[in-house]
């Protein structure tokens, strides 16, 4: 069910008037507009608590006051980057160590395809690409997320993933001047994913 707000209390109480004092009866008007008008405000502070509480379209003070709640201060960020860092830690609060928790706090993280293996003893790999966020603010995202005991390796790229070096799709080599290993000059190409263990 959404919420709609209503800007016209006044109007429609005036209009629900039996028809004789709709028309010319500015006192009356008055008096209705008097009373109707605290209603209007009401319903003006119930949609700002609503709508400039919420974590989407919270700012300045609102914002620090959910991070109060979350535990996470703002630390110099500003409101976009904080909102996205509450979101994180949202997940990370609610997280049981799982897979699936990883990959949820991952999707967060970009808006890519993200690829995880488990591996024996105890490991996950786990490789994000198209990462606008500070590789090591991400490696310690994950490691939050993630079981105690359990070992990390994060392969991160900051270009989307189809502009990431990859081998050969074919046995068949496959060039190409901007992505993969820098030509002769090292002028272009030389993409690549860097890699932390955690």
């Amino acid at each position: 069910m959404t919420l709609t707000k209503k800007t016209n209390h006044i109007v429609e109480a005036i209009s629900n008037l039996i028809f004789e004092f709709q028309e010319e009866s500015p006192k009356l008007h008055a008096l209705v507009a008097s009373y109707v008008d605290q209603i209007q405000d009401l319903e003006n502070v119930a949609f700002e608590l609503l709508e400039d509480r919420s974590l989407d379209t919270a700012e300045g003070e609102q914002l620090d006051g959910l991070g109060q709640i979350v535990g996470l201060e703002r630390g110099g960020l500003d409101d976009d980057e904080y909102r996205l860092r509450l979101r994180v830690q949202i997940k990370l609060n609610l997280s049981a160590g799982t897979i699936e928790n990883v990959i949820e706090v991952a999707f967060l993280i970009t808006d890519e395809p993200v690829l995880l293996v488990e591996s024996y003893p105890a490991t996950i790999l786990i490789t994000i690409v198209n990462v606008t966020t500070d590789p090591l603010l991400v490696r310690r995202i994950i490691n939050e997320a993630r079981s105690a005991g359990v070992a990390t390796q994060l392969i991160y790229s900051p270009y989307p993933g189809d502009e990431t070096f990859q081998f050969s799709s074919t046995a068949t080599s496959e060039t190409d001047a901007d992505e993969g290993f820098a030509n002769s000059a090292q002028t272009t190409g030389g993409r690549f994913a860097g890699v932390l263990v955690a």
